[in-house]
């Protein structure tokens, strides 16, 4: 892991026992409000919500095939992520977001942090898109974006100064792609979340995140080197 001076507590004090830092936080608690106002709402209000914040790949192709590449049209590939009408499957995202998202922004920081949860959320939409081949699917939750951070954090974890430790690196990523092509068909047949699954988009944040992750990391580390 690289060492970082962020959230160390002072000298001669514990730290404290819940210390997410603010992007972290504040997306963490953005998505636990969203999911209380799909509770909450109307039935007419949970259907709009999904009609037009969902990402439909029915909908994003037919906008694409007619030209009408209006930004209504690229709103979703993001907004979906917000979106959970499953208590476990908001509880397991935001376990997931707060376990790896807090160590990607204290590494990075908080701007890379949200760069990384809109672009991992929206090519997580693509990837599902492109699989799907014209047949529709409507996504919604926070998984892409959240193994976005997964991804990120790989480089972070074990990428030391003193080398990378690929056995561990790649045996962290297989286990990743395992479970997800384990859940991918459980999900669909138990219906664990309310609904099947989509680990193909799973997958598509999570390469994008481990890409970037390297990238950041690597100029993050020229920037630290003594001039």
């Amino acid at each position: 892991m690289i060492p970082t001076g962020e959230g160390r507590a002072p000298e001669g004090k514990s730290p404290p026992a819940f210390n997410v830092p603010p992007a972290t936080l504040w997306t963490a608690c953005f998505l636990v409000g969203v999911f209380l106002t799909l509770r909450v709402g109307s039935e007419d209000w949970t259907l709009w919500v999904l009609e037009n914040l969902a990402f439909s790949t029915s909908t994003f192709g037919t906008a694409l095939a007619a030209g009408a590449l209006r930004p209504g049209v690229f709103l979703p590939l993001v907004t979906y992520s917000a979106l959970h009408l499953d208590l476990l499957h908001l509880l397991l995202n935001v376990g997931l977001l707060v376990a790896f998202g807090s160590l990607v922004e204290r590494v990075l920081g908080a701007p890379w942090f949200l760069l990384l949860f809109v672009v991992c959320a929206a090519a997580g939409a693509l990837v599902q898109f492109g699989v799907m081949g014209g047949r529709p699917s409507t996504l919604i939750g926070a998984s892409g974006a959240v193994y976005g951070m997964i991804g990120a954090a790989v480089p972070l974890m074990f990428w030391s100064r003193s080398g990378y430790g690929w056995r561990k690196g790649f045996g962290f990523i297989a286990v990743i792609m395992l479970l997800n092509i384990i859940l991918g068909p459980l999900s669909a047949s138990f219906n664990l979340f309310g609904a099947p699954i989509a680990w193909e988009a799973h997958i598509g944040g999570f390469v994008l995140g481990l890409a970037l992750g390297i990238l950041l990391l690597l100029r993050r580390r020229r920037h630290m080197r003594p001039r």
